[in-house]
């Protein structure tokens, strides 16, 4: 049996430290991996802000739901009378980060996943089931990490922590043979994989799509339209599944911060 002893005695939410700064999980609590319609995470996920860009929002944000559904369902197994709200979440995916700390005798920090998987296999106290959820709730805390280092221009810290998010998810489906939560999740991959799928071929993403390469060759030949409000009208008229000429305006100003942030990014040189 295993002994969670450790855990209950370090896990008081009286005084709970938070540990993931740039987004509240409680705001995403049950989310199922669709494109998410507020906060931090709508803008990086739809590329209105260019912090993850548009493409790798949407990878990460995947992954990072798939991380904070199988972190809740393994918690509802061990806790089946616990409340299941919001803030109950995010204040458990806090208690593991700080019963993290308190194994590590110190803040949390980017290391190797093994080693970190090793750290906790090796405290006192801690069972299987346990280990697992503290890795789960690592690897949301390397998500938030990702972040950081992005806002830094911190490349290498960056991929760095997207190696270690990433690789937790990993890690924990290869305990799908001891939890059943843990093998229901991997099972249902299919039916995440399907959603996404549904979202690449949305009309509007294709129609999206169209008018970035429109708007690619406006930029080439800038007499073809007077203004961004001009674009978008004729955008109108050629996409079936618009309505918004300002979304489409905001679309290109997205890109040209894009293009300007590219362009800057060419003209770094060498020290000399």
């Amino acid at each position: 049996m295993e002994c969670d002893a450790d855990e209950k005695n370090s896990m008081t939410e009286d005084i709970m430290k938070k540990h993931i700064t740039n987004f509240s999980p409680a705001e995403y609590f049950g989310c199922e991996g669709s494109p998410p319609q507020t906060g931090p995470w709508a803008k990086w996920f739809s590329g209105e802000d260019l912090l993850l860009g548009e493409a790798f929002g949407e990878f990460l944000w995947w992954h990072l739901c798939e991380i904070m559904l199988l972190f809740r369902d393994m918690n509802a197994a061990h806790n089946p009378s616990s409340v299941a709200t919001a803030e109950a979440f995010e204040a458990k995916l806090n208690s593991y980060l700080s019963l993290a700390e308190s194994h590590l005798g110190g803040s949390l920090r980017l290391v190797n996943l093994f080693e970190f998987d090793s750290d906790m296999l090796e405290a006192p106290g801690v069972g299987v089931r346990t280990q697992v959820m503290l890795l789960l709730a690592y690897g949301v805390w390397c998500a938030d990490r990702i972040i950081d280092a992005l806002r830094s221009s911190d490349a290498q810290t960056a991929a760095f922590a997207s190696s270690n998010a990433f690789r937790a998810l990993e890690l924990v489906h290869e305990y799908r043979e001891d939890f059943p939560e843990v093998k229901a999740r991997a099972e249902s991959k299919k039916q995440s994989e399907r959603a996404r799928a549904r979202h690449a071929k949305d009309p509007k993403q294709k129609d999206k799509a169209f008018v970035r390469e429109c708007w690619e060759r406006w930029q080439e030949s800038r007499g073809d339209y007077k203004s961004k409000a001009a674009f978008a009208l004729a955008m109108l008229d050629k996409c079936e599944h618009l309505e918004s000429p300002k979304q489409i305006e905001d679309w290109c100003r997205a890109w040209e911060k894009e293009k300007r942030r590219a362009a800057g990014i060419l003209r770094i040189v060498p020290a000399s």
